[in-house]
């Protein structure tokens, strides 16, 4: 229940920030070719895959928002399950705010509700919301 509404908080920050996301006139930087190793640094630290330090990306974009003092990543990525797979590429969205030591997570597929037509739903608001202008 606690996780959930950490979640929930999570998703309504990311809303919030919406506005400046789209006022912003800060640029997408492809980090396909670059060393990706923050954002996987992140992932190990802070998300809930189940086998973070197999993370793979592609398509990866990343955005310093500086007026808001955080950065958004914008991608797929490929991760293990519990029984060793790989899942396949799926979209995500990740948003790292150093100030307050807060990073979250939004990957197509999971999500804090029971229903999996909200989860998708959500999934595709936040995702529409911060990545909408991608190159």
């Amino acid at each position: 229940m606690i996780v959930n509404l950490v979640k929930l908080i999570q998703f309504v920050f990311m809303i919030t920030l919406s506005s400046a996301v789209s006022a912003g006139d800060e640029t997408w930087v492809s980090t396909e070719n670059d060393n990706t190793e923050q954002l996987k640094k992140l992932m190990i630290d802070h998300s809930n895959l189940k086998d973070p330090f197999s993370v793979q990306f592609r398509k990866t974009y990343q955005r310093d928002i500086e007026v808001l003092g955080y950065t958004a990543w914008c991608g797929e990525l490929n991760s293990k399950n519990s029984m060793g797979a790989y899942v396949g590429w799926r979209r995500f969205l990740a948003i790292w705010v150093p100030k307050k030591v807060s990073f979250s997570v939004d990957v197509e597929g999971s999500g804090m509700f029971e229903r999996e037509e909200l989860n998708a739903a959500n999934f595709r608001l936040t995702y529409e919301i911060y990545c909408k202008d991608l190159p």
